[in-house]
């Protein structure tokens, strides 16, 4: 397969590693046996992705790019798979728009740090950012009517358990949580509104700044979308005050006397001086 299909020459294209990846576990019967198709596909493209790097010498924003997007694929996978289960069971998540229609709630997933700048190495964790359109609660389901945010909570549990859990096949990706709207105390996921809300008036200068390298990679795509093109004015202000200068000149001087104490300020690839935080 390797030589005869593997595509070696370039990154395959974000479509194209979701549609693949998705053929794989299209027919499992269950999230679990759909677990272990995606973690033997995950295996298959690392083992391209390292003959590219290794044989093939491509350049690296090309091996960054087919990893990131290999990300992107194991979270479309995990959402199939786990979404028709939550539906029979509790229903679809409803909400009432603006205009007073009753319509459906999607989960949109942002990819934080590298994986949202299409950066990911073969060792890199995934941040990721849960939110959904809005709030309401559950219709039809076999259960009792549940909360959107509970039923969102529920299914960022299970995804993040299929794509994370260690298993005699090997993990997928590790997922780190804690760049979400109020870090670790808060929901998984989030409604729209209330993101918007917290990146205006809670946020600090560096939660902002991490919107910068943020990008909708799974779910509703638009959903994500909304989120960064609404919070653009908090990301990037008109006037540039005194408070966010400071406040992003304190986080850099903790950096420097963190990694001063340890005696790698010329060392530290990430946090070291001219290293991957400082950019």
């Amino acid at each position: 397969w390797l030589w005869t299909d593997g595509v070696l020459d370039r990154a395959r294209a974000r479509d194209e590693m979701v549609s693949a990846m998705a053929s794989w576990a299209g027919d499992c019967d269950s999230p679990a046996s759909c677990g272990l198709a995606m973690r033997r596909f995950r295996q298959r493209e690392i083992l391209r992705i390292g003959v590219r790097d290794i044989f093939k010498h491509v350049p690296l924003y090309s091996l960054t790019q087919d990893l990131s997007f290999l990300a992107d694929a194991a979270l479309e996978a995990a959402l199939r798979a786990i979404y028709p289960v939550l539906h029979e069971r509790f229903g679809r998540p409803m909400y009432h728009s603006r205009t007073g229609q009753t319509r459906e709630a999607r989960l949109g997933i942002l990819g934080m740090g590298k994986l949202g700048g299409l950066e990911l190495n073969f060792s890199s964790d995934i941040d990721l950012i849960f939110i959904h359109t809005d709030d309401g609660e559950t219709e039809g389901g076999t259960s009792s009517a549940i909360t959107n945010e509970e039923f969102f909570q529920k299914l960022g549990e299970q995804v993040i358990k299929l794509v994370s859990e260690q298993t005699a096949e090997g993990s997928i990706f590790r997922v780190d949580m804690r760049l979400r709207p109020y870090g670790r105390l808060s929901p998984l996921s989030i409604s729209l509104p209330r993101a918007l809300d917290y990146y205006e008036g809670c946020a600090q200068a560096w939660e902002r700044q991490a919107l910068l390298k943020a990008r909708p990679v799974a779910g509703d795509l638009v959903l994500g979308g909304r989120l960064i093109e609404e919070a653009q004015p908090f990301i990037f202000p008109r006037y540039f005050d005194d408070e966010t200068l400071n406040s992003t000149r304190e986080i850099k001087q903790q950096m420097e006397a963190q990694i001063a104490a340890r005696r790698e300020t010329e060392l530290d690839v990430k946090l070291g001086r001219g290293g991957i935080r400082d950019i």
